[in-house]
């Protein structure tokens, strides 16, 4: 193929072409990120504790030694009940539970640390949220059925689904797509403001 035909070609271009192309690479850009982010996910449980990475800023911080002459615990029967230990911790009699949190959800990520009071010997958990960077690619996918009455049409249901893919600060870009029971379907570019 001839440059100067390619050139031609891109000068031709009209703004509907562009914006395809442009929507066609984010959602590539997308997919890519989506799967490396995916490969190096830390396995996390909803029904079990598990041991969760640590801060990566803090991870080449040298350790040191300091002299504690109490360290004040959970009772750990009571613990294990209304906690629900898993034995690992639970049977072994040097892992003790010396303080808890709830940690809202949030979007992004959140990092806690865990401070011990030497004079009193006490612990607690101090959790701040990390900003959301202003642009970045999401993985948000929705799948849903919707069933009830129209306008039109006495009653009507839809199979739907999106993909939210990029986001600037809480502006969200994302495809729809939707097939409904009146033989009509949809696919769209979606562009959402989320708070």
């Amino acid at each position: 193929m001839n440059v100067n035909l390619i050139a031609e070609k891109v000068k031709s271009a009209d703004v509907k072409t562009w914006t395809i192309v442009v929507l066609v690479a984010l959602l590539i850009l997308s997919s890519i990120v989506a799967w490396y982010r995916g490969q190096s996910k830390p396995t996390g449980s909803k029904i079990e504790y598990v041991k969760v990475p640590q801060i990566r800023e803090v991870t080449k911080i040298k350790r040191v030694e300091i002299p504690v002459e109490k360290v004040v615990v959970l009772e750990k029967e009571a613990a294990a009940k209304k906690l629900d230990l898993p034995p690992e911790i639970r049977d072994d009699p040097d892992r003790q539970i010396a303080a808890t949190a709830i940690i809202a959800p949030y979007e992004g990520r959140t990092n806690v640390l865990a401070v011990l009071d030497v004079a009193s010997g006490g612990m607690s958990i101090m959790a701040k949220q990390v900003a959301l960077p202003l642009i970045d690619f999401e993985n948000r996918k929705e799948i849903g059925l919707r069933y009830g009455s129209s306008m039109k049409h006495s009653l009507e249901g839809d199979l739907y689904g999106h993909w939210d893919f990029f986001r600037i600060a809480r502006a969200h870009l994302g495809v729809y797509g939707e097939i409904n029971t009146n033989g009509d379907a949809k696919a769209m570019v979606q562009a959402a403001y989320k708070w």
